[in-house]
C-alpha cells in the first residue's frame, strides 16, 4: 500500500485507525466502539508465546504418549489388549501431536532470535533419533515394531529442523 502512496500509518507508526476518539456531549455507540478500538490501539502488536508454547507441548506430549504406548505394549509382550486392539487411537493422536508441534514451533520461533532458533532446529531434528536410541534395548530395530513409529517421525522433524533453519537464516 505505501507503493501506491497510501501510507496506513501515522507519524508515530500506529496504525490510523488508532487516533484519539472524539468524544462529543451525549454518550453513543460510535464513541464506546472507537474507544474500545483505543483500547486495541495501546499495544497494537500484542506477542503472546503462551498459545505457541502449550500447542508444542501439548503435542510433543501427544507423541511422547503415542510411542510410549507402543513400547509399553511391545515390553510387555502385549499384555494389555487396549493397548494391542486400539492402538489406532495412539496413531491418531501422533498425528495431531505432529501437525501442533510444526505449528506451535515456527509459531514460537517467530519471536526467537536466530541463534535460538537454530538451537531449538537441533533439538527438534535430534529428538526422534534420540528416542530412538532409548528405546532400542526395549524393542531393538524390529522394523514392524514402536521404532517403526520413530523412523516415521524423523521425515516431519528433519521437514521442521529445516524450516527453522532457513527461518534462522542459514
Amino acid at each position: 500500500m505505501e507503493a501506491a502512496g497510501i501510507n496506513p500509518r501515522n507519524a508515530d507508526n500506529t496504525p490510523k485507525w488508532c487516533a484519539e476518539p472524539e468524544q462529543s456531549g451525549d454518550l453513543d455507540l460510535g464513541f464506546v466502539l472507537r474507544s474500545s478500538v483505543m483500547l486495541l490501539c495501546i499495544n497494537p502488536q500484542p506477542v503472546s508465546l503462551l498459545p505457541w508454547k502449550v500447542a508444542s507441548i501439548f503435542g510433543a506430549s501427544l507423541i511422547a504418549v503415542g510411542v510410549t504406548a507402543g513400547y509399553v505394549d511391545v515390553a510387555t509382550h502385549f499384555e494389555f489388549p487396549f493397548l494391542s486392539n486400539d492402538f489406532e487411537a495412539f496413531i491418531v493422536a501422533m498425528l495431531v501431536g505432529v501437525f501442533l508441534v510444526f505449528v506451535g514451533v515456527i509459531g514460537w520461533a517467530k519471536h526467537l532470535k536466530p541463534r535460538a532458533r537454530a538451537r531449538f532446529a537441533g533439538i527438534v531434528f535430534a529428538a526422534p533419533w534420540i528416542a530412538l536410541l532409548v528405546g532400542y534395548p526395549i524393542a531393538g530395530n524390529n522394523i514392524h515394531g514402536p521404532g517403526a513409529i520413530l523412523l516415521v517421525m524423523i521425515v516431519p522433524a528433519t521437514i521442521l529442523a529445516l524450516v527453522l533453519l532457513i527461518m534462522a537464516g542459514f
